[in-house]
């Protein structure tokens, strides 16, 4: 590759889609993800009466909403060129948050048990919490993925 062409890239036609990653999301993944880790840092490290704290933290509430655009995003910028056959769709992505989905509701319930809280084992609370999303406040957010990926190639 010549000096040229790195100063000077060839132009595209207006119209013409491009492929591969964009680059440019990086930017905003990356203030996405330091808004939610400064979120939940804040959260658990300041009393609530802190006013300083909690004006941080309505100002990195976005974070959360980044990141479900992002993921809408993506998946069409993914598909916008071709429709995804459902099933090699879902054998694809789904496994990419459910495994991580079940790991973790699956460590906050042993947590529970042998943890400080020692709850009785329940395998009927193990089940409600994989179907509600409620072994941690944070997981919905996978849940919302595979809800997202569920539906995504019949859009």
């Amino acid at each position: 590759m010549s000096i040229n062409a790195c100063i000077d890239p060839p132009r595209r036609p207006p119209g013409e889609l491009t492929r591969g990653h964009l680059w440019q999301l990086d930017v905003i993944r990356v203030s996405a993800f330091c808004a939610v880790i400064a979120v939940h840092a804040i959260d658990v490290t300041q009393q609530p009466s802190n006013v300083v704290a909690a004006g941080a933290l309505m100002l990195l509430q976005f974070g959360r909403e980044v990141f479900f655009v992002l993921t809408g995003f993506v998946l069409v910028y993914a598909a916008r060129t071709r429709t995804p056959a459902a099933l090699s769709f879902w054998r694809r992505r789904l496994p990419t948050a459910v495994l991580p989905y079940l790991a973790w509701t699956a460590i906050y319930f042993a947590y529970s048990i042998i943890g400080p809280a020692r709850l009785q084992p329940s395998w009927k609370g193990l089940w409600a919490d994989i179907v509600s999303g409620n072994a941690e406040y944070h997981l919905y957010f996978l849940l919302v993925i595979m809800q997202l990926y569920v539906v995504f190639p019949r859009c």
